[in-house]
């Protein structure tokens, strides 16, 4: 049983209103109090709806505790509405499990507890004109329209379902998400929002006229047309289309900058338009039946993949990132060579003899199984294997080269890391590699090598001509040097 607060009163004029239960009233010689009354459930009724003030509500209840037990069971919507998407402390908490355990209704009282829906405090002594939520995950069917002003409190997402009333302002100031979809905000004159906000207005209607979007990254839509936003200020490139299903035809999404068709079918598009530099998803698609070029798109998921002839329907995102995530369906030749950036991680490439590379790409192949034996990653600039098989295939690298081998095996019996940049080899598998060449001593450490299962590996330096096996030292420097850096990196 929910009950707002329609009469704010102060914790003082409650008070008031319990001193007769409490203390009893004083005597017309104003020197003795009378005799204790009984409170009843319609003084409590009359106090939830006038706070939520901690202590008010602790004494409200230890009036009704002092009561007899028969009389005590009348007040079990007064207990229930009590927690009813209110936050009370383990005090009050405490309290109203012994007047429910005598009265047997402690079922009743944690199912209410564990409505999360609107949970809200409510002690302020000031006109009904703002009321704060410090935990909101979730509102459902919930009427506001009663406050001027409503402030959220909480961290996370905020998302409201059903059939809401909402107030003149929404004060969102410390959310990252919120999501107003199918609500009517007839109501609202203002909506606060903080900077780098996700804002989900999915079948949203009567939006506030000059509503201030611009601190969204990203603004989720369902519709093509957004002439409802026209007396909004956005940012076009946080504008984000979700299809709910219904792809027909030809469609412009110019006016987006990201679009997630992710899990649709596409067999009835005949044209798509993507604006320039856009993100597009789509992660899962199925039935490609016409060409879509994405070669204007800054971004393209392509994970999961189900048929390898959809890579000649999908035109690839040219100096763009094309991601092909979890996917085992890919050709026997993968053309990337237009893209900046590709993500192969988590990938199958049992059926792939080639893949093709920009030159300077930066590419991730990590938890990639079946790696094709004449991979050539000499044209990028950056490439991860973490938690590769590398099945021993040789390996040439660009100058200037970023490297991951995290935890990667089968290494060629030979490794030359001389002109790279960067090199981590942390708990790589190196029992296959009979020699390593580092550009000097500072890479060697900084690629964790130590941390690798190396054995029996000649490491040389090219810049110093130094070698090292084993632990013992074949030039100048004494047998003492590697030691010291051992021990060096190990109190690491």
């Amino acid at each position: 049983m929910f009950v707002d607060i329609t009469n704010p009163k102060s914790p003082l004029a409650v008070e008031n209103i319990l001193t007769p239960f409490k203390k009893g009233c004083l005597a017309p010689d104003k020197k003795s109090r009378l005799p204790k009354e009984h409170i009843t459930p319609d003084v409590c009724m009359q106090i939830l709806k006038s706070t939520n003030n901690p202590v008010n509500i602790k004494h409200m209840l230890e009036c009704i505790a002092e009561l007899p037990p028969s009389e005590q069971a009348l007040f079990k919507n007064v207990v229930l509405a009590t927690f009813d998407r209110r936050e009370q402390p383990e005090q009050i908490q405490k309290i109203a499990d012994e007047l429910a355990n005598d009265a047997h209704y402690v079922r009743e009282l944690d199912k209410v507890r564990q409505i999360k829906t609107c949970s809200f405090w409510l002690s302020a002594p000031q006109p009904r004109k703002a009321m704060l939520f410090t935990s909101l995950p979730c509102v459902d069917d919930c009427d506001l329209s009663g406050y001027e002003k409503v402030i959220f409190l909480s961290h996370e997402k905020i998302v409201f379902k059903g059939k809401c009333r909402f107030p003149k302002v929404l004060d969102f100031l410390e959310a990252c998400f919120v999501a107003l979809d199918y609500q009517n905000l007839r109501n609202v004159r203002d909506i606060k929002l903080r900077q780098g906000v996700e804002l989900s207005l999915v079948k949203t209607s009567h939006l506030p006229e000059n509503l201030d979007l611009s601190v969204c990254d990203k603004i989720f839509v369902a519709d093509r047309d957004v002439s409802r936003l026209n007396g909004c200020k956005y940012n076009p490139c946080a504008l984000t289309y979700v299809n709910l299903g219904g792809l027909i035809g030809d469609w412009d999404f110019t006016s987006f900058g990201r679009v997630k068709l992710n899990r649709s079918s596409l067999g009835a598009v005949k044209s798509v338009k993507f604006r320039t530099g856009a993100v597009v998803d789509l992660c899962g698609v199925y039935d490609i039946a016409s060409e879509i070029d994405c070669s204007s798109c800054a971004e393209v998921y392509l994970d999961e993949c189900q048929d390898s002839h959809w890579f000649q329907l999908v035109k690839m995102p040219r100096n763009g990132k094309i991601t092909l995530s979890r996917t085992s369906c890919l050709p026997k030749v993968l053309d990337v060579s237009v893209c900046r950036e590709a993500d192969f991680s988590y990938c199958d490439f049992e059926n792939v003899q080639d893949i093709r590379l920009s030159d300077g790409a930066v590419v991730d192949f990590s938890h990639a199984r079946h790696l094709p034996s004449k991979l050539d990653v000499s044209c990028c600039a950056d490439v991860n294997f973490s938690f590769c098989s590398l099945n021993r295939m040789p390996l040439v690298f660009r100058a200037g080269a970023w490297l991951d081998f995290t935890h990667a095996s089968h290494f060629p019996e030979k490794l030359d890391f001389s002109s790279c940049e960067r090199v981590v080899l942390a708990h790589a598998n190196l029992a296959t590699v009979k020699k390593i060449v580092f550009k000097n001593r500072k890479q060697m450490e900084e690629s964790q090598f130590l941390e690798a299962g190396a054995r029996d590996v000649k490491v040389v330096f090219a810049e110093d001509n130094f070698r090292y096996r084993r632990g013992k030292t074949e030039n100048k420097y004494s047998e003492t040097w590697w030691e010291k850096i051992k021990t060096k990196l190990r109190d690491r």
